[in-house]
C-alpha cells in the first residue's frame, strides 16, 4: 500500500524549530487489547486479547456481563491488568481486571460513562474523571481502589486528564474560563496553570515523549486545528486548521508525528492522518477504507499505527505500519470489534 499525500489540506505552520530529541527508550509491546460481542448476549462486549499478527484471540471477560462498547479497556504498562468501565444497572464504575489471577476489582464508582481512564506511567496510580454533583472532576487512586482524591475540587467542569511521560504533570481540560481550555497541574493537584487559553475551544491533551511540548484539538472561528504547545515559553502553534473535524492528537513514541483522526474526505468518511514534525507533510493512512476510521493509537514502539474501522453493520480493527504500508485486517470476524489499545 502507498500512502497518499493529502495535498488540499492547509498547513499554517511555518516551521517547529524541531531539534534533535533525546534518545528514547520505547517501550516494547506483544499485545493489543479490544472490545469485541462475538461471544456476547445481545448489547454486551467482552474483552479480548491478541498478538500483533492478530492471532491468538482469546476472551478475557467471557460471563461478565457488564461491558458495553464504551468500556474501553487499557492495558497496564506491565500487561498485567486491565482497565475498563462497567455498567451494572444504574451504577457505572472504573474497574480492573487481573489478567494472571483472572480476577476483577472495583476501582470506583464514577457516575460517569467516559471517564477517560489512564494508568499512570509506573502503573501505581489510575487517573480518571467522576460525576460530583453534575460536574466532571478529575480523581487519582491506586490501582486497589484506596487513596481515591478529588484534583479538581472546585466548581468547574474538569476532564480529559493525561500524565506527562515521568508522571510529574497532568494536562487537562477545564471551562474555569468560560470555553474549554488546556491546563497543567501538578500530579497532587497543585500548582494549577492555565496555558493555551486564547487558542479557542480546546480539547484532547496530549504530553510529548520528553514532556516539554502538549499536542491538543482546538475549535475557533469555525475551523477545528491541531495545535502545539510549547510548555517554556507558553506559545502555540497550528499544525493544521481547515473546517473538517481535527481531533484527537497525540505524538508518536519518537516524537517525531503527530497522529490524529479528520473527516476532512466528507462526512461519510473518517480517516487516520499523521503530520511529520519534520519534513511538515500530511499523510493518509487508511485512505484505502472508505469508513468511519477511528480510536487510533500508535504502538509502544512508534513502529505501527492500530485503530478500529466501523462499517455499515460492522467494525473490524487494522495494524499498519506508520509510513502507510502493510495494512491487515487483524479481526476479520462479522461482529463488532472495537476500541483497540496497547
Amino acid at each position: 500500500m502507498q500512502i497518499r499525500l493529502h495535498l488540499p489540506l492547509v498547513l499554517l505552520l511555518a516551521s517547529l524549530g524541531c531539534q534533535e530529541s533525546p534518545r528514547l527508550q520505547l517501550r516494547t509491546y506483544s499485545n493489543i487489547v479490544f472490545l469485541s460481542n462475538r461471544e456476547s448476549p445481545k448489547r454486551q462486549f467482552d474483552i479480548f486479547l491478541m498478538n500483533l499478527d492478530g492471532s491468538g484471540q482469546t476472551n478475557l471477560s467471557k460471563g461478565l456481563q457488564s461491558i458495553r462498547s464504551i468500556s474501553r479497556p487499557i492495558l497496564s504498562p506491565d500487561q498485567k491488568s486491565v482497565l475498563f468501565v462497567a455498567f451494572e444497572g444504574d451504577r457505572i464504575t472504573l474497574k480492573i481486571m487481573d489478567r494472571q489471577r483472572s480476577t476483577v476489582a472495583q476501582i470506583a464508582e464514577v457516575g460517569f460513562e467516559t471517564p477517560q481512564a489512564s494508568f499512570s506511567p509506573n502503573g501505581d496510580n489510575v487517573l480518571f474523571v467522576k460525576k460530583i454533583d453534575g460536574r466532571r472532576q478529575i480523581h487519582v487512586a491506586r490501582t486497589d481502589g484506596a487513596g481515591e482524591r478529588n484534583l479538581s475540587s472546585n466548581d468547574h467542569d474538569e476532564h480529559e486528564p493525561c500524565y506527562s511521560p515521568d508522571g510529574s504533570k497532568i494536562a487537562f481540560v477545564s471551562n474555569k474560563a468560560g470555553l474549554n481550555s488546556i491546563w497543567i497541574m501538578n500530579p497532587d493537584g497543585t500548582d494549577r496553570e492555565s496555558v493555551a487559553d486564547q487558542t479557542g475551544n480546546c480539547g484532547r491533551p496530549s504530553f510529548s515523549p520528553d514532556g516539554r511540548k502538549v499536542v491538543f484539538h482546538a475549535r475557533r472561528n469555525g475551523r477545528s486545528a491541531i495545535c502545539l504547545l510549547h510548555l517554556a515559553s507558553n506559545s502555540v502553534r497550528v499544525l493544521h486548521e481547515s473546517k473538517a473535524n481535527n481531533v484527537d492528537p497525540q505524538f508518536s513514541p519518537d516524537g517525531r508525528k503527530i497522529l490524529f483522526v479528520s473527516n476532512e474526505r466528507g462526512m461519510k468518511y473518517q480517516d487516520v492522518y499523521t503530520y511529520d514534525l519534520v519534513s511538515k507533510k500530511i499523510a493518509v493512512v487508511s485512505y484505502h477504507i472508505n469508513f468511519i476510521n477511528q480510536n487510533a493509537k500508535f504502538s509502544p514502539d512508534g513502529k505501527r499505527i492500530v485503530f478500529e474501522s466501523v462499517q455499515f453493520d460492522n467494525a473490524e480493527i487494522y495494524i499498519v505500519d506508520a509510513d502507510g504500508q502493510n495494512l491487515k485486517n487483524l479481526t476479520n470476524n462479522p461482529k463488532w470489534d472495537c476500541s483497540p489499545s496497547f
